[in-house]
């Protein structure tokens, strides 16, 4: 059964994308901050990583921060970006520490699903 970890400042969102994916073959974690997202990828094992690219309250992009933890941990880990940010900037620099796919909010529960079922490579065009 895959793993997955979605990260997003978004309660409504992490609790009803959790409760969506009750049905399916896969398990999902959520953080809903930069310190629960690090600890998390830090001691486990996930095999997808969907986290937003921004938290509230922080400066930076703090997506950025957490796949690059995870890949220091599991660098098969398949990592993903979902943000409202949908710049060129933001792209270039997911695809530089090596962002499976780029997604541009809102992003559907289906295409969550998709990318989770599959091995993803780099994409460009976001979900």
């Amino acid at each position: 059964m895959k793993k997955v970890l979605l990260v997003d400042d978004n309660d409504a969102l992490l609790f009803a994308f959790k409760k969506l994916s009750m049905t399916y073959d896969f398990s999902v974690e959520t953080a809903n901050s930069l310190e629960s997202a690090l600890r998390k990828v830090s001691s486990e094992h996930y095999d997808v990583l969907i986290s937003d690219l921004n938290m509230e309250g922080l400066t930076s992009h703090e997506g950025y921060e957490i796949i690059k933890t995870a890949r220091r941990y599991n660098n098969t880990i398949r990592a993903y970006i979902w943000t409202a940010y949908d710049g060129e900037p933001e792209r270039l620099e997911a695809e530089k520490i090596g962002v499976n796919r780029f997604l541009a909010k809102p992003v559907s529960f289906q295409t969550l699903l998709s990318i989770i079922n599959e091995n993803d490579v780099f994409e460009r065009n976001s979900g």
